[in-house]
């Protein structure tokens, strides 16, 4: 299952040069789902735990983006604009991408029916959701320079 990566950083003016005490800026960072489409929060306090595989060596196939690079940037943006920041600071800061790193995650394909409809979902091999606490949770923490 395709991913990716991406570290941001943003910066808050909040208004006239004097108020400098006010202004913010960090990183923060999320992970996009290719496949899904959607993005969710990282917390860059913890580690990926990628693992470098040959490709020769896995059994199967690689599932194809259903978006492109742009596309992902862009709508992680906004979800870092309109789910985190807004929500920490109410204000809406300047964004710019600073890192991305593509990463796949080994699942397996399933086909479950229910009420005579079928849907494809999978269970993934690794346990890169449960591991990690703040992926997706409530508490967003932010690397504040």
């Amino acid at each position: 299952m395709p991913y990716m990566f991406m570290v941001f950083d943003y910066s808050l003016k909040r208004g006239a040069k004097a108020a400098k005490l006010f202004d913010r800026q960090g990183e923060i960072a999320v992970v996009y789902d290719m496949n899904e489409n959607h993005a969710f929060h990282f917390d860059l306090f913890d580690d990926l735990n990628l693992k470098k595989l040959e490709t020769g060596n896995l059994y199967g196939h690689m599932i194809s983006d259903s978006c492109t690079e742009d596309e992902a940037i862009n709508e992680s943006i906004d979800c870092i604009k309109d789910q985190y920041l807004r929500k920490v600071f109410h204000a809406i800061p300047e964004i710019t991408l600073k890192k991305k790193e593509r990463f796949y995650r080994e699942a397996w394909k399933l086909t479950v029916s229910c009420h005579g409809k079928e849907y494809e979902k999978f269970a993934y091999k690794d346990k890169f959701q449960q591991e990690n606490e703040h992926i997706s949770g409530p508490k967003v923490r932010l690397d504040l320079l």
